[in-house]
């Protein structure tokens, strides 16, 4: 069928870096897990207290100084992995 889409993953034990020269021809994106050790939901009327998992893409390489940077600003979380980083499928 004319609009299906196939995915594939690479797995590797190894990130994948851009070099600059790749990283500024394809638009690379970057993944990561971030648990917050207490966050407040309100509902009801009642406040509880939360460990929430975020999943985050963000636009930019492991190369990127901003990304180095804000990745940084994120070790104060407890719990923190980067499951890749890989170019952007920029088709769909």
């Amino acid at each position: 069928m004319k609009g299906n889409v196939t995915r594939f993953v690479v797995l590797s034990r190894d990130p994948l870096v851009a070099t600059d020269a790749l990283a500024s021809a394809v638009p690379y994106k970057t993944s990561i897990i971030v648990l917050l050790k207490k966050a407040e939901s309100s509902g009801s009327g009642a406040q509880r207290s939360y460990n929430y998992l975020f999943y985050i893409d963000f636009v930019g390489s492991l190369a990127d100084p901003h990304a180095q940077n804000a990745l940084r600003h994120l070790q104060i979380a407890p719990f923190l992995r980067v499951p890749g980083s890989y170019p952007m499928d920029t088709e769909l």
